[in-house]
């Protein structure tokens, strides 16, 4: 009968955690995502793209991908913690650039996360016949991913395609500002004179 119970108290006990498991697998692809990913632009697709690529560079992230045939960029931007030393973030992003629904329109979509990694050093040692510790010179350091997830500040993505319209626009400035290339000037044919006796002479 114990047994009997006791097997029972089991099955309930893992149902229950079964039920309480996280769930959020369940929505990663589906259309409830961050808000505020997905911006529409005046501007061809080349134009854009490297007005985004060069919007990241100026933010500080390292090119790790980059695709003009399909329109996809992957960054990522390592940031130290400014009162933890020992603690660092890892922002990684990956924005697709597509025609939007006409020719001077562009769509850029980014999906952006970021992991917390704790960083910690340690010595090795080491005896010396046996009986002396002795510290082995120089130190091991270990990572470990504290925290992971997607960003979710509908702030940050729109000051991102804030600064990409403002590369978009200085670009189109400047190249206003270009002065334009004169076209090569082709010499004019040399008349050539011929003489004609006078028949008077």
């Amino acid at each position: 009968m114990q047994i009997r119970q006791l097997s029972g108290l089991i099955v309930i006990a893992a149902t229950l955690a079964g039920c309480a498991a996280p769930q959020g697998y369940k929505t990663a692809f589906t259309d409830k995502g961050v808000a505020g990913t997905s911006r529409r632009f005046e501007g061809s697709v080349d134009e854009t793209f490297r007005a985004a690529k060069q919007t990241l560079v100026q933010r500080g992230f390292n090119l790790e991908m980059i695709e003009p045939s399909t329109g996809t960029i992957r960054a990522d931007r390592d940031i130290a913690d400014p009162k933890k030393k020992e603690i660092s973030y890892i922002i990684s992003a990956t924005l697709d650039i597509s025609a939007g629904s006409s020719a001077a329109e562009t769509v850029v979509t980014i999906a952006a996360s970021q992991q917390t990694v704790a960083h910690t050093a340690r010595h090795e040692w080491t005896s010396v016949l046996g009986l002396l510790p002795m510290p082995v010179p120089g130190k091991k350091y270990n990572t470990l991913v504290t925290k992971e997830g997607a960003l979710q500040d509908p702030e940050l993505y729109a000051e991102f395609f804030a600064a990409i319209d403002r590369n978009l626009k200085q670009a189109r400035l400047a190249a206003q500002r270009a002065p334009a290339v004169a076209a090569p000037l082709t010499a004019a044919p040399m008349a050539t004179q011929v003489s004609v006796p006078n028949p008077n002479q």
